[in-house]
């Protein structure tokens, strides 16, 4: 039998920094009801817009690109899909790679978290498409989920990725957003962080775990049950 699926123009970007001596590559982890692919580590990336096409790049990508980007499509014109990988990778991580033009528009770090579709805002942007320098790539931060989560009276956290150097902040917060214990507040010296918080003397209750690092942040609801 034979379905007819409406193929649609889509783009995806494969990240790696440091692809010489210690790869790593950007993913992100899809919600787990999410309709599809749920809890998957997927690239960032998505539908084109119509409006990327609208969206001006600083440096014009070379002709065997364009080419490439022109098979098998219609969309006109073909830097579309850069526009659009580049505006993925905003939407779904906070990456930008471009400069603002207009003070117009925020970028998509609303209430809600990345991934709220701001097409109508990227058209502010002037897109670059050409990375020289792969040391200015924020750090790929990976945080573990705490455990064990309820507990009584010790959980751990555990962050992946650090850059050595780098600051970072780990706190422990009420409900209120009032800060209830420091886990962490200086510079790292190694790739991962262990921490873990004693709560023998704090009543039972949910408290927010906190990270926060220079290009991001992570908050956990964790439980304590005595």
């Amino acid at each position: 039998m034979t379905i007819n699926v409406e193929i649609k123009d889509a783009a995806s970007v494969i990240l790696i920094r440091n692809k010489k001596s210690n790869p790593s590559v950007l993913m992100g982890q899809r919600g787990k009801d999410a309709a599809f692919m749920p809890n998957k580590f997927v690239f960032p990336g998505g539908a084109v817009d119509p409006i990327d096409a609208d969206v001006k790049l600083l440096s014009q990508p070379n002709e065997i690109c364009l080419n490439r980007l022109k098979e098998h499509s219609n969309i006109n014109p073909s830097h579309a899909f850069l526009t659009s990988a580049i505006r993925e990778i905003w939407e779904e991580t906070g990456l930008m790679f471009g400069e603002k033009i207009y003070k117009k528009f925020n970028s998509p770090d609303n209430e809600y978290g990345y991934g709220i579709l701001n097409a109508s805002a990227a058209i502010n942007y002037q897109f670059t498409t050409s990375i020289k320098d792969e040391t200015f790539l924020p750090d790929v931060i990976f945080v573990e989920n705490a455990y064990p989560n309820p507990f009584n009276p010790e959980v751990s956290i555990k962050i992946n990725g650090l850059s050595n150097s780098q600051h970072v902040s780990v706190g422990v917060y009420d409900l209120h957003g009032t800060l209830v214990t420091s886990l962490h507040n200086q510079k790292v010296r190694h790739n991962v962080l262990m921490l873990t918080w004693n709560a023998e003397i704090f009543s039972s209750g949910i408290y927010l775990l906190r990270t926060d690092w220079q290009y991001g942040n992570d908050t956990q609801k964790i439980t304590l049950l005595k």
